[in-house]
């Protein structure tokens, strides 16, 4: 549940305090930065505050911030359901979402969950937690054993601090070209322009 100050924040009865005065809104453009795409596409996608702290990595008091900052409507707070025999793990779905947003073909990324799933069923679910799509052109099939665990608060350009809350440094990066973002190196090894062209998508 959205706390008392942020409600107060929504109405307009009070100042924005340190830190959310240092997250104003971003400039009106096409592209927003890569985190606020993926936590406005969550949150459309009804992802809950339970869900959407586990799976990005945020205090409940940080979500609020953004939720505020970006005018989102207010997160479901109902408990997070616990998956079936079939279900995906918080863990799979976190390592969906980081390579996803890298551009890791989703056959690999199949590949290198706990339950490994086909290609479809990677973005089927992708598409249900609200992640945005890579451009094709950008998409690569790296060796799945190459691929590092993820590290969300990297790939977003957050820096944490002492009490583990991610703290903007001159707001979230904007990785929509993965290939000339210099974030691919968060993956491991990766595959030359020549590699990924014989590969396809």
């Amino acid at each position: 549940m959205i706390s008392a100050a942020v409600q107060s924040l929504r109405q307009g009865r009070t100042a924005l305090p340190t830190p959310l005065a240092s997250l104003q809104a971003p400039a009106a453009g096409p592209v927003l930065p890569l985190f606020d795409r993926v936590l406005s596409g969550m949150v459309a996608a009804g992802q809950g505050v339970q869900a959407l702290c586990l799976l990005l990595g945020l205090t409940q008091l940080v979500l609020d911030e953004h939720i505020v900052r970006l005018c989102l409507p207010t997160p479901h707070d109902r408990p997070l359901r616990k998956p079936g025999p079939l279900g995906w793990c918080i863990r799979d779905k976190v390592r969906l979402i980081f390579w996803r947003l890298l551009g890791v073909h989703p056959e690999i990324i199949g590949q290198r969950l706990e339950r490994p799933r086909s290609a479809n069923a990677v973005r089927a679910q992708a598409r249900r937690m609200g992640i945005p799509t890579p451009p094709r052109r950008e998409l690569h099939k790296p060796d799945p054993a190459s691929l590092r665990e993820p590290d969300l608060a990297a790939l977003f350009g957050f820096d944490r601090s002492d009490d583990c809350r991610p703290t903007l440094q001159g707001g979230p990066s904007d990785t929509r070209n993965c290939a000339t973002s210099g974030r691919r190196d968060l993956l491991g090894p990766v595959p030359s322009a020549a590699e990924r062209k014989s590969q396809g998508s």
